[in-house]
């Protein structure tokens, strides 16, 4: 390798982000490499693993790296809400955990080789992350090489990558995909990149790849609120098309929480889709509960259904599942307006014994007939 043509020192000690691996300084330059690619569709990927070599090439044609992009903070995405790094610190970070990792790292870019190496400071008294630089043979592309990443290492970024392992069965919407693979289920990950999992406890089918728009997202990628993205996920979920009803469905019946929130992005009529998924919670209600059943929502809705309709059976319900049965149009024009109009012997009765022996002075006698005759017209029928 020719000269050092000149050298520039970055004021970052070794020791920062300790708890940082060789994956997550990947995720930092892989991000890099896909937020690019995402700015300008020519700046197409380049990824190769050599496993001979143990040397990982990732970078993106069509691009190279401004020298400011060396300042710490310095990030021409803080205002893009299609890029995950937003911070300025991404790629200065991995250089340095991988050297502090016994990785070996050379930077091309436009006419130059950039070789990161952690070096003493006479001026600080402390190692320093130090970037020399070198001419080299002018390149259109920009190309990060990686060398001493072993095949294990290369797996844990499959598994964390979905540009390097792509999911087989997936649903695209506006807001990202979901992952139907079942490797994938309960995985969470922005742009492609693994950011966490959800427990087992937390029950989720899916996995989620998820846009960064729609995220947010600290500087370590680690940390999501589950409010926040199960809030997203019914998003998802409310952008497909009506043949999925029993998709959703069924992740409801199974009570996992992946659709948890759905019902409050989707409600109103004229969505195909939510009006699928009412007829099918009613057609399930029915199945279960049988036609003479009817949903309430309290104890005293049970109540006043039992009195005043003795041919009904009153099912107290969630309120989310309430919303599904009644809002459906077979429940709309049949039970509904049957509950509405009909009146039994057992109210008649009710009426006429509360009216008739008004006062205290029939107290006794009200009280005996509700307690004793009452009960007894349940099951009389109106003719």
């Amino acid at each position: 390798m020719p000269a050092v043509k000149e050298s520039f020192v970055l004021t970052i000690s070794p020791k920062y982000v300790p708890d940082w691996g060789k994956w997550e300084a990947f995720r930092e330059l892989m991000q890099n490499v896909i937020d690019r690619k995402n700015e300008l569709a020519t700046a197409e990927i380049i990824f190769t693993y050599n496993p001979v070599q143990q040397r990982i090439t990732i970078g993106n044609k069509l691009s190279y790296l401004d020298r400011k992009t060396l300042i710490l903070g310095e990030t021409t995405k803080a205002e893009n809400d299609d890029a995950v790094g937003k911070y300025g610190e991404g790629y200065k970070l991995a250089l340095l955990v991988l050297l502090r990792l016994g990785t070996r790292v050379r930077i091309r870019t436009g006419n130059e080789i950039w070789a990161p190496v952690i070096k003493f400071s006479e001026q600080f008294q402390t190692d320093l992350l130090t970037i020399k630089v070198f001419s080299a043979t002018p390149s259109d592309n920009l190309l990060f090489e990686l060398d001493g990443i072993t095949p294990d290492d290369y797996r844990i970024f499959q598994q964390n990558c979905l540009f390097i392992n792509p999911p087989v069965n997936k649903l695209e919407t506006p807001m990202g995909n979901i992952l139907l693979d079942e490797q994938l289920r309960g995985k969470v990950f922005v742009n492609g990149l693994f950011v966490c999992t959800f427990t087992e406890q937390e029950k989720i089918r899916y996995g989620y790849d998820m846009k960064p728009r729609h995220l947010d997202l600290d500087r370590d990628r680690k940390k999501v609120s589950s409010f926040n993205l199960l809030w997203e996920v019914g998003q998802m979920f409310n952008c497909l098309d009506s043949t999925y009803a029993g998709m959703i469905f069924s992740l409801q019946q199974e009570q996992w929480k992946d659709c948890l929130y759905y019902e409050q992005h989707c409600r109103g009529k004229g969505n195909p889709l939510y009006e699928a998924l009412c007829s099918m919670h009613h057609d399930a209600f029915i199945a279960k509960y049988g036609k003479c059943a009817i949903p309430v929502k309290n104890q005293e809705e049970a109540d006043f259904v039992r009195e005043k309709y003795n041919d009904l059976v009153p099912i107290i319900m969630h309120t989310v599942e309430y919303k599904y049965v009644t809002e459906s149009a077979s429940y709309s024009v049949s039970t509904k307006v049957h509950v509405v109009k009909e009146t039994t012997p057992y109210s008649i009765a009710k009426d006429h014994i509360n009216k008739i022996l008004s006062g205290a002075k029939h107290k006794e006698a009200r009280e005996a007939m509700l307690k004793e005759f009452l009960p007894l017209t349940r099951d009389w029928k109106k003719r």
